[in-house]
């Protein structure tokens, strides 16, 4: 997989250095979105003038943000309010059928925490996908496999804390870029937060305007028990699940629905359902230990078929979707392993030197 390694302190310089080197990935990120947001409905001064809006709100609000996405667009030379408006792509475009999460306790893995999940999206941003390593300073750093370009998505930092992303999408998600978008959310909690709580606090306070559930877990310290959550948000407020058995799972849909409103996957993606079932049967409900073997099977699963955990996409879908990578996170090791693409064939690569 691509990688890049990101050091000083300075977020419109990071930002640059990331832009300058990957400016093909760069460009075929917002590319991509473009296409995407045009289908939408969105032409591109539509799109400028919302990338434009947000970032007008991100430079008074998440200054060291703006810089940094900044930095990449100038890096990359590619219009910033466009690279803007990708990182709210889920605020634009909305929620559909995208990964299966698996988190682990220590009582229940017999060892490490463990946080892990399949990302599934569209094919051509296979190229796009990058693993960045951002040394912030005073030895904190994060570590996120993302889209280039983007911020953020699954990953970890150097407090132990590790977080992942399961798209929904309900009646009552409006479209517009308001509060924090949620691929920021992620950068935020991976940069700043020392521990579920602090991630907790981010979440409630962002006023999201868009369906996600962000799953967070923090590795167990002499002082403290490992801790796990999958906070699920819409724009009518946050919901919190918490572990059974040892062991948390999400797909696409809310496992807490909120009053007044429809869940547009849980009504319209069946597989969403389907993939919850089957890591309820293959990991939650399996007696003994739920180690990282089993956890990486599970995600190569193919007993759904196609739309399955392990995701391929169907002949002739309009909207193909794929498994593009697998992250499986240790969290008391502060280290992850990943499969470029599909885990059922493509093998995990551990990148546990770049934490170390």
């Amino acid at each position: 997989m691509r990688t890049h390694v990101s050091r000083g302190r300075d977020p419109r310089a990071r930002g640059l250095g990331f832009g300058h080197a990957h400016a093909d990935a760069v460009e075929e990120t917002a590319a991509h979105y473009l296409k995407a947001f045009a289908a939408r409905g969105f032409d591109l001064d539509e799109v400028r003038r919302r990338g434009h809006g947000l970032g007008e709100r991100l430079r008074v609000e998440l200054p060291e943000i703006f810089e940094e996405i900044r930095g990449i667009a100038d890096g990359a030379e590619i219009d910033r309010d466009v690279l803007l408006a990708v990182n709210a792509r889920t605020e634009l475009l909305g929620g559909a059928a995208e990964c299966s999460l698996i988190g682990v306790l220590p009582e229940r893995s017999g060892g490490p925490t463990i946080l892990a999940q399949n990302w599934d999206w569209h094919p051509p941003l296979a190229a796009s996908c990058v693993l960045w390593h951002v040394e912030q300073g005073d030895g904190r750093w994060l570590t996120t496999v993302t889209e280039a370009g983007m911020l953020a998505k699954a990953g970890l930092n150097d407090r132990g804390l590790a977080v992942g992303l399961n798209r929904l999408q309900t009646t009552a998600d409006s479209g517009r870029i308001d509060g924090i978008p949620i691929h920021l959310m992620l950068r935020l909690a991976l940069q700043d937060c020392d521990d579920l709580a602090a991630v907790g606090a981010l979440v409630r306070g962002g006023g999201a305007s868009a369906s996600s559930c962000i799953s967070v877990a923090q590795a167990a310290t002499e002082d403290r028990a490992a801790e796990m959550a999958c906070f699920e948000i819409s724009p009518l407020g946050v919901h919190e699940v918490r572990p059974e058995a040892g062991v948390i799972l999400h797909t696409n849909h809310f496992i807490a629905p909120f009053a007044g409103t429809v869940d547009i996957n849980e009504r319209d993606l069946p597989d969403t359902v389907e993939r919850l079932e089957e890591l309820r049967e293959t990991v939650r409900d399996v007696p003994g230990q739920v180690d990282e073997d089993l956890v990486k099977a599970a995600l190569s699963s193919h007993q759904g078929g196609p739309c399955g955990v392990c995701r391929h996409p169907l002949p002739g879908e309009d909207n193909e979707t794929e498994t593009l990578f697998s992250i499986v996170m240790r969290l008391e090791e502060r280290s992850l392993d990943v499969a470029e693409g599909a885990p059922c064939d493509a093998p995990f690569e551990s990148f546990a030197e770049l934490t170390a």
